[in-house]
């Protein structure tokens, strides 16, 4: 059996790529279970719903203050999911290209030293996950990776009582910073697979997906698993040069 696939999403509608991006983990026989406050219009068929509210609240999720993404919140979902030892969670723009097997620790690199979150499992009462639910629940979390004198600066304003709120916080700082950093503090980074399993494609370099006489299979590796989409740096653009819709193609490339 093949473990199961949950992923979140807040919204009416997914869109053909997140749509495309569930139905492919179905296609190599994944149960996947959305969890979400309210179905989308447009859900796939056989991709499960899963009620949101029994593992966070809606007036928990925590937005950037800036752009009003709920990114923050999600990441305390996805910590609090892993807790619930549900499966393997993913983020809505990851295309599987082959089956996930189970593992206890499922993470990888997007960068050589840098561990994403889009695919994750981790066991459910591990030291690791247990520091990261302890960080994503602070909203005035201090980030231990910050230089020393940005510590001590924030750690003074929280002694004031006029602490820094996590939502004026740059990106990544309940994501992929937090994991990376924890990964290495319990000693776990063996455990995250190489960039080209899970992030071929690195999220400074997705145009080349758009790229006229390219295709997805010049972009990856013989051995990769799935590929993080970042969905969020098309800027609304979701078809190539020669006006093909981007899940068509990378659906195509999946066979």
């Amino acid at each position: 059996m093949l473990p199961q696939i949950h992923a979140i999403w807040i919204g009416h509608r997914l869109g053909p790529v997140h749509a495309s991006c569930l139905s492919s983990f179905r296609r190599f026989g994944h149960q996947v279970f959305l969890h979400c406050y309210r179905p989308p219009e447009d859900l796939p068929e056989g991709v499960q719903v899963f009620d949101a509210n029994r593992i966070m609240k809606p007036e928990e999720i925590t937005r950037f203050k800036g752009t009003g993404s709920p990114s923050l919140g999600t990441n305390t979902y996805r910590y609090r999911l892993l807790r619930e030892g549900l499966g393997i969670y993913v983020d809505t723009d990851v295309f599987c290209l082959h089956p996930i097997d189970d593992e206890d620790y499922i993470m990888g690199f997007e960068e050589t030293h840098r561990i994403n979150g889009a695919i994750l499992k981790l066991p459910a009462e591990c030291a690791m996950l247990t520091d990261l639910l302890k960080a994503a629940e602070d909203p005035y979390f201090v980030p231990p990776w910050q230089g020393k004198g940005r510590r001590v600066k924030d750690r003074v304003r929280r002694f004031l009582r006029i602490p820094r709120h996590v939502s004026t916080r740059p990106w990544g700082v309940y994501g992929p910073d937090l994991i990376t950093y924890f990964a290495r503090k319990h000693g776990l980074t063996a455990h995250a697979k190489p960039i080209d399993i899970f992030y071929p494609v690195h999220y400074n370099q997705t145009s080349l997906l758009f790229q006229k006489g390219l295709c997805l299979n010049d972009l990856i590796t013989p051995r990769t698993k799935a590929v993080h989409l970042y969905n969020n740096s098309f800027g609304g653009r979701e078809e190539t040069e020669g006006g093909t819709p981007l899940h068509e193609i990378v659906m195509k490339a999946c066979g």
